[in-house]
């Protein structure tokens, strides 16, 4: 889990961007040929801004299975 925050001001205008990451990942199988895993991810960004064009919510949601050979 990581959060960064940032404050940035340009001059015109003042940001302000918290950044939320979540993820897992789980592997699984019986010996080194057949290595399966899965994992998950989830990305969640609320950037405010004094300018309403520059404002906005992000979530992302990731999922993947790998087999390594």
């Amino acid at each position: 889990m990581a959060q960064v925050v940032t404050h940035e001001e340009s001059g015109a205008h003042r940001q302000l961007r918290l950044r939320l990451a979540l993820g897992a990942a789980y592997r699984f199988g019986t010996g080194a040929s057949e290595s399966w895993s899965a994992s998950a991810t989830l990305l969640a960004i609320r950037h405010r801004s004094d300018v309403p064009f520059y404002a906005f919510d992000r979530r992302q949601v990731s999922l993947a299975l790998t087999r390594s050979f």
